[in-house]
Order: C-alpha cells, then structure tokens, then sequence
C-alpha cells in the first residue's frame, strides 16, 4: 500500500493503453499476410490458370481482410482501454463505474498450463478484478502499458482520493 503520497503528484485521471509493441507486433504480422497473399496473387496471374476467378479469390479475400485488420489495429493503438480517477473506474467506452459501487479491486494472476505439452509450459495471464454491482468484472492486463504493480498503485491512490473527498 502506498501511504503518505502527495496528490499533487498524480494527475486527475490515468490512462491506461495498449501497449505499442504489441500493436506494432499485430500490425506486422498483417503486413506480412499482406504481402504473402500479394506475391500468390502475383503467381496467379503470371501463370494464367483456365478459372482464375475462383482461384483468386482466396489471396483478395486475405488482402482484404489483413487491411480491414491492419487499420483496425492502428484505430486501436491509441485508445484508451481503462480510464481510473477519483471518480471510479471505465473500461472501454462503457459508462464510468463510481467507487461507491466497486469493491475488492485487486489485480490478480492465473497460471495456466498445457499438460498435453510434452514441456512443462505454464503461462501467468494478470487481470483487474473487482466487483461493480455485485458483478464480477475481469479485464486482462499484460497487454498494456502499464505493469500490475503501477495498476495496483493507481487504483489504491484513486481509491484514497475517492475516499477523502467522501469524507469532506
């Protein structure tokens, strides 16, 4: 727990995003998609096969789809995922959650692991949890740019700041 903070050192709200290299990651991925079905396409039409419709139709269909997936994921790589202040808590673009109606935030790990592996792999996935109207909300956040014990920080200082203005 963090005690004795200055809240003049935090900002009215965080902002917590996507991590750029894991949008940078995807979106190289559908590159990469992008130019393979590219280059098959290229072939298919070098090679001037008798039904070049049907066959072409597979690489457009990947063209297409890897572009509509490209430019969603750059949308995606400067929203804003989760949104904490003395307020309470919004994740995505649903409505703001009040601190009156959370309760037990916490981050949490699950460790998951592949026993059909002939490796012993486990993998720890992190999540935000709390309760919002006794509705258990779990979000996964390994993806962002923020680490689990910064989220952790942040929902106890907003948390405070929550609690001592109630107090006024």
């Amino acid at each position: 727990m963090i005690k004795n903070f200055n809240s003049q050192q935090f900002p009215e709200e965080i902002l917590i995003k996507i991590s750029k290299s894991v949008s940078l990651s995807n979106s190289a991925s559908y590159l990469v998609f992008i130019i393979v079905s590219v280059f098959f396409l290229n072939l298919l039409l070098k090679n001037k096969t008798d039904n070049i419709i049907a066959t072409a139709i597979m690489p457009v269909g990947a063209i297409i789809f890897s572009l509509i997936m490209l430019f969603l994921e750059i949308r995606k790589m400067n929203s804003v995922v989760i949104r904490v202040n003395k307020k309470g808590i919004q994740i995505c673009k649903r409505p703001l959650m009040n601190w009156n109606d959370i309760e037990n935030e916490k981050i949490i790990s699950r460790t998951f692991s592949s026993k059909e592996s002939r490796h012993d792999f486990k993998s720890t996935v992190n999540y935000l949890h709390f309760y919002f109207k006794n509705e258990i909300i779990e979000i996964e956040i390994d993806n962002f740019k923020v680490t689990d014990l910064e989220l952790r920080n942040y929902l106890t200082i907003y948390r405070e700041k929550f609690n001592e203005e109630k107090v006024k």
